[in-house]
């Protein structure tokens, strides 16, 4: 995970899924389950969080999993 993003005012914060060097992409956890996730652990240091965005390269347009080829 990268850190992209963080609007204090909203209480967000948004995190973008690296995928690079994995062997199996469909074996990441979706994108929800991350999300969810994510803001429980970021809740226990920054209890203000209201909740996590992932940017989840494999919900893109036009994505293939290089496991595919």
């Amino acid at each position: 995970m990268e850190l992209v993003g963080i609007d204090q005012d909203a209480g967000r914060v948004t995190l973008r899924l690296i995928l690079e060097g994995v062997d199996c992409h469909e074996c990441v956890m979706p994108r929800p389950i991350l999300e969810d996730i994510a803001a429980n652990m970021l809740r226990r240091s920054v209890p203000d969080v209201q909740g996590v965005t992932v940017d989840d390269p494999r919900e893109l347009p036009g994505y293939v999993s290089p496991s595919t080829h």
